[in-house]
């Protein structure tokens, strides 16, 4: 299997991910009670912050696109290194374990709350982050492969028409980012908001 045929990357990066959602899911249940307590307190603190002191949307915004663009801009600079394959790979499987502890903590501890606050506040920034990631990623790998196989200093001669292909995909995956950015900043504290005063107002 050629690892850097496009869709099989696609294919790899998905894999990891849902092992990563998985192993987050799996975490959440074998949580202790004493850790499980802690961090509903803390979640609890969160939400009530929300209604109280609801937020700049631009200081939310410029957090949510220093952590994901930086983190896209990690896969993109993995690329141009050997290493680039495990360490792009890995941080995919992080990211979907973050996403599947969130969603798992969120539904164990909110139950029906839980569940709304997953589909309308976290799922949506993540219909764009995901991909983003994924484009990044695969572009990320595909690079580093070239870049193994052509050796250290032995370039292709269309050496720079690649890379000028692998900074459009990742500004393409960079674009993708931030329009989840905008949704984690702007839609998602809205929705969570709702979502408490229908619960617990």
């Amino acid at each position: 299997m050629k690892m850097g045929e496009d869709p099989r990357l696609i294919l790899w990066l998905t894999l990891f991910f849902v092992c990563g959602l998985i192993g987050g899911a799996a975490v959440v249940r074998g949580m202790s009670p004493e850790h499980s307590a802690e961090l509903a307190g803390f979640l609890d603190l969160s939400l009530a912050g929300l209604s109280t002191a609801p937020p700049e949307g631009s200081l939310l915004a410029r957090k949510a696109w220093v952590q994901n663009l930086g983190f896209t801009l990690l896969l993109g600079f993995l690329g141009l290194t050997a290493i680039g394959v495990p360490v792009v790979l890995a941080l995919i499987t992080w990211r979907g374990f973050t996403l599947g502890f969130t969603v798992g903590f969120l539904i164990a501890e909110k139950a029906s709350a839980g569940l709304l606050i997953s589909a309308l506040a976290v799922l949506p920034p993540n219909v764009f982050y995901i991909p983003g990631f994924f484009l990044a990623g695969a572009a990320a790998i595909n690079l580093s492969l070239r870049l193994l196989r052509g050796g250290r200093f032995s370039f292709p001669l269309n050496w720079w028409e690649q890379v000028g292909g692998y900074l459009a995909v990742l500004v393409m995956a960079l674009a993708l980012v931030a329009v989840g950015g905008l949704l984690e900043a702007y839609l998602s504290p809205g929705v969570m908001r709702w979502v408490v005063s229908r619960t617990y107002g």
